[in-house]
């Protein structure tokens, strides 16, 4: 295999690690399916965790489906979250709001 493939071999692996990591934290779930080279998920403070619990939507699933008032406080929570870490200078999230179908 070429030096570049073992290169995108590396980072899918370590992708997949990342998705294994969020799916095994409390304070994270996966948005969706993980696929190579995007990992979505949110962050899940311990008040969304209880709305969660009351609603018994689980966790441990890929793109749970939650209210709609636990999914507008997750977004609310994501973009402030983003706006923080850009300003701090610690990384750049490219942030996108779903659509409802």
């Amino acid at each position: 295999m070429s030096a570049l493939g073992d290169q995108v071999d590396k980072k899918a692996d370590a992708l997949k690690e990342f998705a294994s990591k969020i799916q095994q934290h409390d304070n994270f779930i996966l948005a969706c399916e993980p696929w190579p080279f995007n990992v979505n998920f949110f962050y899940i403070p311990k008040r969304i965790k209880k709305m969660l619990d009351l609603e018994r939507v689980p966790l441990n699933i890929n793109n749970p489906i939650l209210p709609d008032y636990i999914s507008n406080e997750l977004a609310k929570i994501t973009v402030k979250l983003k706006l923080l870490l850009h300003e701090a200078g610690e990384m750049l999230i490219p942030y996108q709001v779903s659509e409802k179908s």
